[in-house]
């Protein structure tokens, strides 16, 4: 059984200027003994100045969308797979590492000053995609814990669903020290901060993703064998893994549009474009 390690980079940061907030993602794979780069995304959360986005709803929201990206691999709950999440935030880490959530559990979210909980909605979220809280639940308390100690929806609702969610290991790091990861995370966090769109990605390289979105668009362009030999030409890039980066993550922007497959006008621009690339690739 091959062994595959995940290390990803979660950051997150708030922009005073207009309120919003913004996320970086940095992930590597490790496997046969080469590690390749398998996302970076720049994320915007949209907020304001009356009602502004903060650091800590940014890092657990980077941590969140991080769990969302492995959820859709497929053996990502192997036994050969190790995942680690670094971060540079304690607020998230201590949470892991002290088990804060058992005291927020057993007092109806209340912190430690006896007041609500902040972010309860995204911390809720988070530990609903993350074994490591079920694993604690059942360390501390045994196999009848949940029933006999916990009593709120929402911590059924965890529990629940713990068979789905992802066991990691939430590692902390320190900010600006010259990690590679953590610096790209910082920076497309930064990339985010920039964009005044409400979530979107502004950078995201998955080059398998992206070869799965290529072959697909060619799938509804190509149905009648239109520019059959163009299609050849282009496949054999992309197989060869030569296609150049610019125009593959200019093919992958038409086939990103939700409405693309339905959308005979796209289509139009895309065949146009394959067309011109396939004339100027030797």
């Amino acid at each position: 059984m091959k062994f595959k390690k995940y290390s990803c980079y979660a950051d997150g940061g708030c922009n005073p200027n207009t309120g919003d907030g913004s996320c970086g993602i940095f992930i590597e794979l490790s496997e046969n003994g080469q590690t390749k780069v398998i996302l970076e995304k720049s994320i915007n959360i949209l907020g304001s100045l009356e009602k502004p986005i903060t650091n800590q709803v940014a890092e657990l929201t980077s941590v969140i969308r991080t769990l969302d990206f492995l959820s859709t691999i497929p053996d990502i709950n192997s036994d050969a797979v190790e995942i680690n999440i670094f971060s540079d935030s304690a607020y998230i880490i201590n949470c892991f590492k002290n088990n804060w959530f058992l005291n927020w559990f057993r007092s109806s979210w209340k912190n430690s000053a006896n007041g609500p909980v902040a972010n309860k909605e995204l911390w809720i979220e988070l530990f609903s995609k993350s074994r490591n809280v079920f694993l604690s639940f059942r360390e501390k308390f045994g196999s009848r814990i949940l029933e006999e100690n916990f009593s709120t929806p929402e911590i059924h609702e965890i529990i629940k669903s713990s068979s789905k969610s992802i066991r990691i290991n939430f590692l902390k790091i320190k900010g600006h020290n010259g990690i590679y990861g953590n610096e790209r995370a910082d920076e497309l966090a930064t990339i985010g901060k920039n964009n005044r769109n409400p979530d979107e990605i502004v950078k995201e390289e998955k080059p398998l993703q992206i070869k799965h979105n290529l072959l697909k668009a060619f799938d509804v362009v190509f149905k009648n064998n239109f520019l059959l030999e163009e299609k050849i030409k282009i496949l054999s890039l992309l197989e060869n893994n030569t296609l150049p980066e610019e125009v593959e993550l200019e093919l992958n922007h038409w086939v990103m549009i939700p409405e693309f497959d339905s959308h005979i006008s796209l289509q139009k621009i895309l065949y146009s474009y394959i067309k011109e690339i396939a004339s100027l690739v030797d």
